[in-house]
Order: structure tokens, then sequence, then C-alpha cells
């Protein structure tokens, strides 16, 4: 009798385990906000963020997109605050304006991480993405070799008060500098885009076109400053290098095979890595 009672207490006992609630384990909240995505190099970015979060289910992730606003991604980072998020990963349109909401999350304790582009104080945990003042030193290097340090080189910079721009024009500029023979044809401002590359080209389309090479700080700028100078049908073979290599059709590396850039240097998105 006394066996079947102790059998019993156990069975009782093990029901009343078996009836708990299970405790749900709070999911971790990462928000990413993204100056601009609507160019390849940025989606491919954002895939590879994906990629890393399959293997991740007890993350939520919150994603925005300020479509290269300063403004809309101020508001939409204070937006992500409100949610309770865990950390913020960032990358900011323009510097400046963006660094006193970055500073106000990093003040808040939330970590923050920087990705591509860095804002002006420092206030944040990590930076992810390459060196870009190496980018341009090894820009300028390239072409001072193809050149034989002699002959000239257009600009195409991006966004120009982005910490990328800023960078590898001084990255290049410092590795031409003592160059003598070397010159700079002419500067214009692409701001990223195929289309602004492109529209800023023909404008100046007589001051780049006396160059001997045309460095432009990403390929859809690159593909930008080709269709520009295809319209105007300039005879002079011109050496166009992008920055980015991404593979696919329409990005860098098909440009490359097809003959309409030289080269491109390979600039990685570190989304994976951000994760």
């Amino acid at each position: 009798m006394g066996k079947y009672f102790i059998y019993g207490g156990i069975l009782i006992l093990l029901l009343f385990c078996g009836c708990q609630p299970m405790v749900q384990k709070k999911k971790r909240i990462i928000a990413f906000s993204q100056c601009i995505g609507n160019d390849a190099w940025r989606q491919t970015m954002l895939e590879e963020m994906k990629r890393e979060l399959s293997f991740n289910p007890d993350i939520d992730f919150l994603y925005r997109d300020a479509h290269g606003d300063n403004n809309v991604q101020i508001n939409q980072i204070r937006e992500l605050v409100k949610q309770d998020i865990d950390l913020l990963i960032v990358s900011p349109n323009e510097a400046e304006p963006l660094t006193p909401i970055v500073d106000s999350v990093f003040q808040r304790n939330i970590p923050v991480i920087v990705t591509d582009r860095k804002t002006s104080s420092g206030q944040y945990n990590a930076y992810v993405g390459a060196d870009n003042l190496a980018i341009g030193k090894l820009a300028g290097q390239y072409s001072r070799t193809i050149l034989q340090n002699n002959g000239s080189i257009g600009l195409v910079t991006g966004l120009s008060g982005t910490s990328a721009s800023i960078e590898r024009e001084k990255g290049f500029m410092q590795q031409i500098g003592d160059a003598t023979a070397v010159r700079v044809s002419g500067v214009i401002h692409g701001g990223w885009e195929k289309n602004k590359a492109y529209l800023e080209m023909r404008k100046h389309i007589n001051v780049m076109s006396q160059s001997d090479i045309i460095f432009t700080f990403k390929d859809q700028m690159a593909m930008g400053v080709k269709k520009a100078l295809d319209e105007a049908q300039i005879k002079k073979y011109i050496k166009i290098i992008g920055v980015d290599a991404l593979p696919g059709p329409g990005n860098g590396l098909e440009q490359i095979i097809q003959g309409k850039m030289f080269a491109s240097i390979l600039y990685p998105t570190g989304g994976a890595e951000a994760i």
C-alpha cells in the first residue's frame, strides 16, 4: 500500500509540473536605421543582415529606410527608441545632422553600432565598415600606376557631408599629392546616386572629359558617368574606376566584364558582421 501511495504522489507531482505554464523567453529587438536603401550595395547589406538573423530566431528586427533624408532618419530613430529596442544599428545619411540623435541614443545606455558612415562625435559602441581612407589611398596609388605618374584624374565624390566621401577624397589626395605630373582635372559631387552623377557629369562634360581616369566613389555613379560620356560621344578612352565591386546583373563586376568600367575596388557591406 505504501508503495502505491509513493507512486501516486510522484504521478501527481509530475502532472502538476507538466501543467506549469512555459516561461516565454523575452525576444531581443535590434533596430536598423538605414540612410538610403535603394541601391544594390545597401540592398546587399540588408540581405546579409537578414541571412545572419535567420540563425537567431530569438531576435526581432526593425528596419527603417530614410530615403536619403536627414530629418526623416532623425524622426525614425526617435520612433525606434520608443519601441524599447535593445540595440541600434545606424548608417547615418550625413555625419553632422545625425550626430545629436545618435549621441542621445548612446547616452540612454542603448548600444549603438555605426555602419559604413560615421557620426562626428564618436559616441557609439562600435563601427562596422571598411577603411574609407585606405580605399581612397588605394585608388590613388592604382591611378598613379596606370598613369605612370603622368596624367589627369577626375573625381566623382559622394554626398559631401558623409564620412565615407570625405575620407575617400582625403586618402586619394594624400596618395597623389607628391606626384607633380598627376593633376586633378575636375571634381563633381554625385551624391552616391547614378542619376545625380549622370546629371552632374553632363553639366561638366567639357572639363571631366579631359581626364585620363575618372575615379568615382561608387560603382552606381560610375554607370552614370559612363552614360554621360557615351551620350556626349566622347571618343577618348577614359578609364573609369569605381568602388563596391558587387557581382550580379547591373553591378560593378559585370560592368568591368562588359568593358564599361576599367576597375572597381572591393568594399564589403559589413551587414552580417553588424548583426
